[in-house]
């Protein structure tokens, strides 16, 4: 999926959206997290606020708009 559609899904709320986010960028953010922290754990936790501070991120974008 697109970064436009997943964005489309955050601002409706669907929770689909952060299946997306973690499906295409868990990778990514996981793999920084790792080198930072080096515990399987504590990536895995952080992986987790991460989705949750994207899930929140909506309500200071549309103070953008």
């Amino acid at each position: 999926m697109d970064d436009s559609k997943i964005i489309e899904l955050l601002f409706l709320r669907a929770e689909t959206a952060l299946d997306e986010v973690s499906h295409k960028y868990s990778r990514l953010y996981k793999g920084i997290i790792r080198e930072m922290l080096g515990d399987e754990e504590d990536t895995e936790e952080c992986a987790n606020d991460v989705l949750l501070a994207v899930w929140k991120a909506h309500i200071h974008m549309l103070m953008l708009l």
